[in-house]
């Protein structure tokens, strides 16, 4: 089994605190915050699909927050030749030298917004 070279770049955090349902069942919400103009913020995750949830919560067995990594891409329209840049993102942790991963994204365009601010000042 090939070793996990650990990144070594700066990344925000990924956590997780919990919250009850509406049918009184206690849920996690998953985000990342820091500081923005003097005022803490946060930017609420959500995985890329349903069945992510179980996956997140297996990331977070053992430990309090996982990296946020950042992935960008870029498609080009072959008929305009139009670029479209974007970003990625993976909730990560690397256990004996093991790598477990989860799809993520912003749940609404501001926190969204709020994560693009956070991820400049790195």
């Amino acid at each position: 089994m090939a070793k996990v070279e650990k990144e070594e770049k700066k990344c925000l955090k990924v956590e997780r605190e919990t919250y009850d349902s509406k049918s009184k069942e206690e849920r996690y919400t998953y985000f990342v915050k820091g500081v923005l103009r003097g005022k803490e913020m946060k930017a609420s995750l959500i995985p890329s699909d349903i069945g992510g949830y179980e996956l997140l919560d297996m990331l977070f067995i053992g430990t309090e927050s996982v990296d946020l990594i950042v992935d960008p891409f870029e498609i080009v329209n072959k008929d305009t030749g139009e670029v479209m840049k974007g970003n990625s993102y993976i909730a990560r942790v690397i256990e004996n030298d093991e790598k477990f991963e989860c799809p993520v994204k912003p749940r609404q365009k501001s926190d969204k917004a709020i994560l693009d601010m956070l991820l400049s000042r790195l």
